[in-house]
């Protein structure tokens, strides 16, 4: 779009001005560096860093830095030194100098760090505040210099200056050879300068903002300083003297091109020096906030001026001109970046519009600032005036400042439109529907404008977005409308005249904010007036509806709440008449002076009510007060009704309750003074006075109820027996409470004294209470330990299983112990009451009538114990010695139980036995079970009404004497009973079980009862064939099979029978009739064969003779 105000297409103002003069000769061929020797790739040095050689920082630099003062110790192995070094040495890589490392760390690091905005930093400090913005300014003008001096030093041209040193140049010019060199070298210089003059004039800035030009001449005056420096060395110099006394042939062009070379260096230098004077107004037009730019343009402008008059280069039209255009790209693209349409009306509108409102300043202030300082060129009359294009300079920013009025047009509608249908509109109608209704139209009215496919700051789209906005304005038209019949219908709806004159107030307040210039809506004023006389009709009907039982806020007393809430109701109306109060026609219109009168006439009806409310109050309550306080402080209740004063000793007796008895109409009475007195009625002097005090009554209140739960708490804490035992210390305690029920009232000044005296008595009687638990506690626990006794266990199942007798033993010696662990804390237990007596009644006899009921308790606990002992041995018994059919579903899940000892069974003929007999096994298992019950023997009883152990009772002179325990009170329970012979019959059926399964090896019975030498010679008789032996011999082998594959043990419930010997012994008789019968056929056989051996000798004799 040229000619618009857009930057200059690149070389525009850098082409006929900077034309080289003359064609250069064409540029040498370019050599090769010379190869570096090793010794110059890799060196070391070991120093200070202020003793570093030159040469180590012009390439790439490892350092290692010892960073303490004492040698680094040998270390044990790799890790540890590592360790060691990472600690004590610094290192790092330094490549390309160290000016390129301090360009890249001032650049790189600081300039970010510093510029990086903060929480809480604003504007263009970022970082810091506004006055240290100018560090950050000097540190980025630090970087510029370090980089000039970079391309100073490595230009992108070297001549190759011969190496030689002349001292001389007279003498140097005689040297022929000398001459040589130089002229060769000289005719390398001008097409070398020609080349780089020529690649400096075909270059242009990159980019469109102003910083680019600076960086443009920095760039060229770096790279052209460089061929300076070089020529203008003494040396240099010295040699183009010698080669001007020789008349040298080249020295004409070489001249041309090194004057050319400084003039464009000069005019470099000379724009780099005046350019860098805006450098930084630049940098805040670029990268500053909005406002910084508006304050950085007026010193701009000032700047510019400074550059316009003292500039040998700058002060021309056709340097200056495209440096303003410049600026104003830069501006313009600074403001088009920060505002995005797309998300502009989303976020806070009130962010948005000051947004807004700064770019169009900024926009504007770019015209404005060149404006007047154009119009002070001119009033100086000393300068040339700027005659610029100002299409170029300002077309741009003067659209998109249009654009910007038009942006803040439409958020200035958006946010007073938000504001109007925000929550408070929506409390006031209740009309949240029709508001969310409007409200979406407002939001679609702005979505176009949002959505706009183009860049709204391009004039090319100017006709677009002009469409755009008119149908924006007509969305608008339609959407004020809408709110015009939202305004009369929620009028309509609104329940109170406060509401109503709010929102009308509301109303006319967006409408002066929109300038619209709509008329005020009087005709809504009647309406409000009608409005507040129904509201004042409907709180006198309320009044007169609820004045003979009005409802009271919670906590508030009758009295007062009354009071309160007649006066609510009249704040109600009298908030709304001063709302209204404005409006006019209150006073100018009669409806205006009916809903003053009705106004007035209820009010006063309302003040005389709680006028009468509170004489009713005051003129009986100094009578009631002191009556209430002239009331004892304790009171008994006994089944829910009061006892009188002097029969309270006798029904604490009979478990009566002790309340305070400060009565609840001492409460509401202060409660009513309180709140009476803040509504500034005059309270009388009594019920005042009760008020005032109310604290010392309070502290009276819990301070006895804090007595009374100590009381309470500790009496709870007794058990029926510990009652019966401590009834003296109760009414020794209860006596110290008397004087509650009679002597003292609220108005007694030693309730304290009193208070204090009652808590220490139950603080006696709590000491006597903690010793009883104490001892009762430990009586309790060896009661406990009695009754969860185990006198049966289980035989342990890791070893080899027991015999009956192991058995029996282990069983005895374990209940003996148990036994006797329990009857050494059972003996404890009479020293244990004895001090417990002690601290009862003073005495340690042991037999106080006062704890007959107590040890009586004692021993009924005891017996219980043992009770439980035994009949949980006897059922542990019976679940060790039961059959196993009579498993639960439990147990038959889970593993069998194993059993729990062994016995044999043995052949003695002719009968198969179990050894030890089940009569014996009988007769051990019955013995456990007696000893079970005969445990309790070892508790001897005490004598009746003390905790003593009944001596031993002689009979005569021969018989034992006898001790009382409690086995023969134990032994006849009938649950003991039960439980033993269950277990007896139990064991009994076991044997029957037994008995049966040695019944299938009693089938083998005939091997041993029968004769067999009888048998064996009937057999004989018979004349038995070789089947009738092989039949007889196999029977007797499958029997000796079968004896063999049999187990050698069997389990019939708790009891595990070893077979073995039996089954041997069948094997025994079995092979003995093997043995028999083969013998038996042996002898049979051996004689038909001393026969039949007869009469083969006697045939084969007769073999020998000759034949008849």
């Amino acid at each position: 779009v040229a000619g618009e105000g857009e930057a200059p297409e690149p070389g525009a103002a850098y082409g006929a001005a900077d034309a080289v003069a003359s064609e250069p000769p064409p540029p040498p061929a370019k050599r090769e560096p010379p190869a570096l020797l090793p010794s110059e790739l890799l060196q070391l040095h070991a120093c200070v860093p202020s003793a570093l050689p030159d040469a180590a920082c012009k390439g790439g630099l490892v350092y290692f830095t010892l960073m303490v003062n004492e040698p680094i110790e040998p270390a044990a192995d790799a890790a540890d030194l590592d360790a060691a070094m990472n600690i004590a040495l610094d290192h790092g890589v330094i490549t390309g100098g160290s000016l390129s490392v301090l360009e890249q760390v001032v650049d790189e690091v600081y300039v970010p760090l510093l510029s990086a905005p903060r929480s809480g930093a604003e504007g263009a400090g970022g970082a810091f505040g506004g006055g240290q913005s100018e560090f950050v300014s000097n540190v980025q003008k630090f970087g510029s210099q370090i980089a000039h001096a970079i391309q100073q030093l490595t230009g992108d041209v070297r001549l190759n200056v011969p190496h030689m040193e002349i001292t001389d140049p007279a003498t140097a010019a005689a040297d022929e050879e000398l001459v040589a060199v130089l002229e060769l070298s000289l005719e390398e210089w001008t097409p070398a300068i020609a080349a780089a003059l020529e690649a400096q004039m075909k270059k242009t800035p990159v980019g469109n903002g102003p910083l680019a030009e600076i960086e443009f001449w920095r760039s060229r005056s770096a790279a052209l300083s460089t061929l300076c420096e070089q020529l203008n060395t003494p040396n240099c110099r010295r040699m183009v003297e010698v080669l001007e006394r020789c008349d040298s042939q080249l020295l004409p062009g070489f001249h041309f091109q090194f004057g050319e070379l400084e003039k464009r260096y000069v005019e470099a230098k000379d724009n780099v020096k005046f350019l860098t004077t805006l450098e930084r107004h630049f940098k805040n037009i670029t990268h500053g906030s909005l406002l910084q730019i508006i304050d950085t343009l007026p010193s701009l402008m000032s700047a510019l001026r400074m550059v316009w008059v003292i500039s040998r280069h700058y002060k021309e039209d056709h340097r200056m001109e495209p440096l303003m255009a410049r600026i104003a790209w830069e501006i313009a693209n600074t403001v088009s970046g920060m505002v995005h349409v797309r998300s502009l009306f989303r976020d806070n509108l009130s962010a948005a519009i000051k947004l807004i409102t700064e770019a169009k300043a900024v926009l504007d202030k770019w015209e404005t600032a060149y404006m007047e300082m154009r119009a002070r060129i001119e009033d100086s009359g000393r300068d040339n005036r700027w005659e610029f294009d100002r299409q170029k300079l300002f077309s741009r920013t003067r659209y998109m400042s249009a654009r910007c009025a038009d942006l803040l047009t439409v958020a200035e509608m958006l946010r007073d439109m938000r504001s109007m249908l925000g929550p408070e509109l929506t409390a006031v109608t209740g009309n949240a529907a029709g508001i969310t209704e409007v409200t979406v139209r407002v939001e679609a009215a702005v979505a176009p404008l949002e959505l706009v496919p183009f860049d709204l700051f391009d004039r090319r789209y100017s006709t677009s977005w002009e469409t755009a906005l008119a149908k924006f304005r007509d969305n608008v038209a339609n959407i004020e409308e809408m709110v015009k019949h939202f305004m009369d219908d929620s009028f309509l709806k609104l329940r109170t005249a406060e509401d109503t004159y709010n929102l009308l107030q509301k109303f006319k307040e967006i409408q002066d904010s929109n300038a619209a210039g709509q008329k005020l809506m009087e005709s809504k004023s009647m309406d409000i007036l009608q409005q507040y006389h129904v509201e004042i009709e409907t709180v006198h009907a309320l009044f007169k509806q609820h004045q003979q039982a009005p409802p009271a806020c919670k906590n508030q007393p009758p009295v007062a709440g009354a009071i309160n809430w007649a006066h609510a109701l009249f704040l109600r109306i009298r908030r709304t008449i001063a709302c209204i109060k404005p409006m006019g026609e209150l006073e100018s219109t009669e409806a205006g002076q009916a809903v003053s009168k009705k106004f007035v006439a209820v009010s006063k009806e309302i003040r005389k009510y709680e006028q009468r409310l509170f004489e009713e109050w005051s003129a009986g309550v100094n009578a009631r007060a002191m009556a209430l306080l002239k009331a004892p402080i304790f009171v008994a209740e006994l089944d829910g009704q009061e006892v009188l004063p002097d029969e309270a000793t006798v029904a604490l007796g009979r478990g009566a309750a002790i309340k305070v008895n400060f009565h609840s109409d001492l409460s509401v009475l202060v409660r009513e003074s309180k709140y009476l007195d803040r509504m500034g009625f005059a309270v009388p002097e009594t019920a005042l006075n009760v008020t005032l005090q109310e604290a010392k009554y309070h502290g009276y209140v819990e301070s006895l109820h804090a007595m009374l739960a100590a009381y309470n708490e500790v009496l709870g804490s007794l058990s029926p027996v510990e009652l019966e035992l401590l009834a003296s210390c109760i009414t020794q305690m209860r006596a110290s409470l008397d004087k509650g029920f009679t002597l003292l009232n609220w108005n007694s000044l030693s309730i304290p004294e009193f208070t204090d005296s009652c808590m220490k008595s139950i603080a006696r009687f709590t000491a006597v209470v903690k010793t009883v638990a104490k001892n009762a506690g430990i009586i309790g626990g060896v009661v406990s330990a009695i009754g969860s006794a185990e006198l049966v266990r289980a035989p342990n199942q890791d070893g080899e299983m027991p015999e009956l007798s192991e058995l029996y033993d282990d069983a005895e010696k374990h209940r003996q112990s148990q036994i006797e662990e329990l009857v050494r804390q059972y003996h404890q237990i009479g020293p244990l009451l004895v001090k417990v007596e002690e601290v009862v009644v003073n005495t340690n006899t042991g037999a106080s009538p006062a704890l007959a009921a107590y040890y009586a308790h004692w021993e009924r606990e005891l017996f219980a114990a043992l009770n439980k002992m035994v009949t949980k041995a006897l059922a542990r018994m019976l679940e060790l010695l039961s059959p196993r059919e009579a498993l639960t579903s439990s147990d038959a899940a889970g593993a069998a139980r194993p059993p729990i000892f062994r016995v044999s069974a043995i052949l003695i003929a002719p009968e198969v036995v179990v050894s030890p007999p089940l009569a014996e096994v009988n007769k051990l298992l019955s013995k456990l079970v007696r000893s079970i019950v005969e445990s309790t023997r070892s508790f001897v009883r005490w004598m009746h009404g003390s905790c003593l152990e009944t001596p031993p009772q002689p009979l005569g002179d021969d018989d034992e004497p006898v001790i009382f325990s409690y086995f023969s009170d134990v032994s006849v329970n009938p649950e003991v009973r039960g439980l033993a012979a269950i277990t007896i019959r139990a064991f009994e059926r076991t044997f029957g079980r037994v008995n049966k399964q040695l019944d299938q090896y009693r089938k083998y019975d005939q091997l041993w009862k029968v004769d067999k030498a009888q048998h064996l010679a009937k057999f004989e008789q018979k004349a038995p064939t070789c089947v009738m032996f092989d039949s007889r011999l196999q029977s007797y082998s499958k029997v000796v099979d079968d004896a063999r594959a049999m187990e050698a043990e069997l389990e019939v419930d708790f009891m595990r029978i070893s077979v073995r010997p039996l089954l041997e012994s069948i094997e025994y008789h079995a092979r003995s009739w093997i043995g028999g019968i083969t013998k038996l056929m042996n002898d049979m056989t051996r004689t038909g064969l001393v026969e039949m051996h007869e009469l083969i000798v006697e045939y084969g004799g007769g073999l020998g003779g000759a034949p008849d």
